[in-house]
């Protein structure tokens, strides 16, 4: 081994031959001084900090996205608007923290921060993918109301409860489901706000 050369050591395998020296030593060693090297913590560099932060976040980019894929195949096949909307929400959540997970990937780090940034684009096309297939959930069970007198076409509208948005079709038709509120409004102006019917109603503009 030449002066210039140099060995790279795992921290963990530090301590655990330090300890083994130690530990064999033929002297006698106190239990406290056992014990306080036992708690004894080598100090990282700031670059092994970094490198290790992107080893998790690269890591944590995976797990969210497939979790955020399992999350669409559950929407997809929920036969319920709440187990449907509890799954797009989970996909949704799952997505937003594969970018979060992703962002924390040192930009140097060039083939973690590829594959971080992957996994995240991954996690938000399974995401908008179970939203899709939400809104086709929520369309198929959705009740029909009709906003009449005078029928306005395109008139928006929103949910409370599933936070669905449509607009009025030209018959002055919209969705929602049993107990939902449902907002009507023009641009920014709210206009009337009723409760989902039970069956197909007739909504005055309001005196």
């Amino acid at each position: 081994m030449t002066e210039d050369s140099t060995v790279t050591v795992n921290l963990a395998d530090l301590k655990a031959y330090l300890s083994k020296v130690l530990y064999n030593f033929s002297g006698d060693l106190t239990d406290a001084a056992k014990a306080q090297f036992d708690s004894l913590e080598f100090p990282k560099s700031f670059e092994l900090q970094m490198q290790e932060k992107s080893i998790k976040a690269e890591r944590d980019t995976e797990i969210h996205a497939q979790t955020a894929h399992t999350a669409k195949e559950t929407t997809k096949s929920a036969t319920t608007v709440a187990d449907g909307f509890a799954a797009k929400n989970d996909a949704i959540e799952a997505a937003n923290k594969a970018e979060e997970s992703a962002n924390d990937v040192s930009e140097t780090d060039t083939t973690r921060k590829q594959s971080a940034n992957a996994n995240a684009q991954l996690a938000k096309e399974h995401a908008e993918a179970a939203k899709v297939a939400f809104k086709e959930l929520y369309e198929s069970k959705a009740i029909q109301g009709n906003w009449k007198t005078p029928v306005i076409k395109g008139l928006g509208y929103s949910t409370d409860i599933y936070s669905y948005e449509g607009k009025t079709n030209n018959k002055g038709m919209y969705r929602c489901q049993s107990g939902e509120m449902v907002t009507f409004s023009l641009g920014y102006i709210k206009i009337a706000e009723v409760t989902c019917p039970p069956a197909v109603t007739l909504v005055s503009v309001p005196e």
